[in-house]
């Protein structure tokens, strides 16, 4: 994964899928760069997006605090909410 936090380029053509309402915001430290990137299951690409980094996020109801997540061994936050 060379940029697994980048946002779906502007003029891209999506699927018209709708993955349900799930988001999820991202933030801390990837290779040495700041992160800070949300996520949703809105069309085709953030669907792709979402499950590129799935492996971050938490199963299950919604979370009332970020849940700490290490970072290219570094400490970020995930936050999930269906």
């Amino acid at each position: 994964m060379r940029k697994p936090f980048a946002p779906v380029p502007i003029g891209v053509a999506c699927p018209d899928i709708y993955g349900g309402p799930q988001t999820a915001l991202v933030t801390g430290t990837f290779r040495g760069r700041g992160v800070h990137a949300t996520f949703n299951r809105h069309d085709g690409c953030e669907i792709a997006r979402w499950d590129a980094v799935r492996f971050l996020f938490p199963a299950g109801p919604v979370q009332s605090a970020p849940l700490a997540v290490p970072i290219s061994g570094r400490t970020g936050s995930a936050r999930a909410s269906v």
